[in-house]
């Protein structure tokens, strides 16, 4: 959980909309 506040800020400092789509995959439980 640490990387989403550094990732979070990072694309902030780039100035412009960006779309990010996350997801989380598991073994074993798959969609």
């Amino acid at each position: 959980m640490r990387r989403y506040p550094e990732m979070t800020r990072a694309l902030m400092r780039i100035g412009r909309p960006i779309f990010v789509s996350l997801c989380e995959w598991q073994k074993g439980k798959e969609y």
